[in-house]
């Protein structure tokens, strides 16, 4: 049966979605973009910042391994 108009979700509907937040909740998040060779930083879905680098791989597995290492370095009691 196909569906009827107005039916479906629109992109402004996918727009309004990613605005719902957790107000207690905040978000970064780092992405690479293969194609383009591109790191895009995120902060609760919002780009602060990208950059195009020669590559990108080697520095996202760089970010990766500092957040890796920050927390481990914040779990672990002082002595």
């Amino acid at each position: 049966m196909p569906n009827a108009v107005g039916d479906g979700i629109h992109s402004t509907d996918l727009d309004r979605l990613r605005a719902l937040r957790d107000p207690n909740v905040e978000e970064v998040a780092v992405s690479f973009h293969h194609k383009e060779k591109k790191l895009i930083l995120r902060i609760n879905g919002v780009e602060r910042n990208h950059l195009k680098v020669s590559n990108p791989e080697d520095k996202f597995e760089a970010c990766i391994k500092w957040l890796k290492e920050q927390f481990i370095l914040w779990r672990t009691p002082p002595n």
